[in-house]
């Protein structure tokens, strides 16, 4: 065989192997589930502190500083069941404050009025147009003026 077809075999052969065409016969190794859920090795336990919207996880020493939200991360996703845990402040005074919707998951504002939709677990709050800080809405319905 001359040496060019000889590499060309070699590499073709390669090419298979490396994409899975042959079976390691290794039950599962060659099984791609595309609807498994990530393995919870890539969770990482943590939570998101208000106003700030300061990202923490489980395993810094600070202790958590209500308000906060607990959850996972994964990737650069929140996923949480949208619980505050703590007591809301009262709104700061002399700041221009929008109302509006923090999605937790990407950590977005949606402002009241938006044509954009609030979709996945949100909290309804105010966000400081000057500084991005946002703060969940007082429970009693005492909001204050937004702008």
């Amino acid at each position: 065989m001359m040496p060019a077809m000889r590499c060309a075999l070699f590499l073709l052969v390669m090419f298979c192997a490396g994409c899975g065409l042959f079976d390691s016969g290794e039950p599962g190794r060659n099984e791609v589930n595309l609807e498994q859920e990530k393995p919870d090795a890539m969770r990482v336990a943590g939570w998101i502190e208000f106003p700030a919207l300061s990202v923490h996880t489980a395993d810094q020493a600070a202790a958590p500083k209500p308000p906060l939200v607990r959850g996972f991360f994964r990737g650069g996703w929140f996923e949480t069941d949208g619980k505050l845990e703590g007591e809301i402040p009262p709104l700061p005074s002399r700041r221009v404050l929008k109302r509006g919707s923090l999605l937790l998951a990407s950590r977005a504002f949606i402002a009241e009025g938006s044509e954009l939709p609030v979709r996945g677990i949100a909290i309804a709050g105010f966000q400081d147009q000057e500084t991005g800080a946002f703060h969940p809405a007082p429970p009693t319905g005492n909001a204050g003026s937004s702008k």
